[in-house]
């Protein structure tokens, strides 16, 4: 079961399902559920090759080492802007 809040009233929804597109009972808003990206690993070994620094790189994509190193255990799942920042600083596809 996933949790997520709608835009539109804050309002808390519960997902059990794998929909795509799910309707607010509260507000009648349709929300669409994006899947979430973990790729910790792939960072964790693109950070080592090019002997970068947790630190130093959570720094260039403008977040804290903490959450940085909840990505790469894959506790916290990357953003679409965190996903770009990292493929034109890497210059690959993540």
């Amino acid at each position: 079961m996933h949790k997520f809040k709608c835009t539109i009233c804050n309002i808390s929804v519960k997902v059990t399902s794998k929909h795509t597109r799910i309707m607010c009972a509260a507000c009648s808003s349709e929300m669409v559920l994006q899947p979430k990206t973990f790729k910790g690993g792939q960072i964790i070994s693109l950070r080592h090759l090019h002997k970068v620094t947790q630190s130093s790189l959570a720094e260039s994509l403008g977040i804290s080492a903490g959450y940085l190193s909840k990505i790469e255990t894959n506790l916290a799942p990357l953003t679409d802007v965190l996903i770009e920042k990292l493929g034109e600083m890497f210059k690959v596809a993540i």
